[in-house]
């Protein structure tokens, strides 16, 4: 006949021992949420460097297309330049320091190309 001291042992043992599976039961489940929160981030942080990708892309063929604009009017600016020449006299100041502009602006596009491509992540 079992006394009440060894039914309250029994159940104190068989608790503990319960107590004890839960928390590693709690520590595996806690790891699993962990682990899936750190894959989601994951996939979010890719998902934006396939859009910052697409985006400098995006970027590079407007300065592609800005630096070609440039190269056509300065084209029409040597135009300018060889019939002024002919003619004996200087292009007007305003017209040579738009020539400088533009090739100022050629080489920032080129330097900002240059940047956008060497930064672009593969994943």
């Amino acid at each position: 006949m079992n006394t009440r001291k060894t039914v309250y042992n029994k159940l104190f043992k068989e608790e503990t021992q319960l107590a004890k599976h839960e928390v590693e039961l709690g520590l595996v489940d806690d790891f699993n949420k962990e682990y899936e929160n750190a894959l989601n981030i994951q996939a979010k942080a890719e998902t934006a460097i396939v859009d910052y990708n697409e985006l400098a892309s995006k970027i590079i063929a407007t300065l592609n297309s800005a630096g070609q604009a440039y190269l056509k009017a300065n084209a029409r600016f040597q135009e300018i330049e060889q019939m002024t020449k002919e003619l004996g006299i200087e292009p007007s100041s305003q017209l040579k320091s738009k020539k400088e502009t533009i090739s100022t602006a050629i080489k920032e596009l080129d330097s900002y190309i240059k940047k956008l491509t060497t930064n672009k992540v593969n994943i």
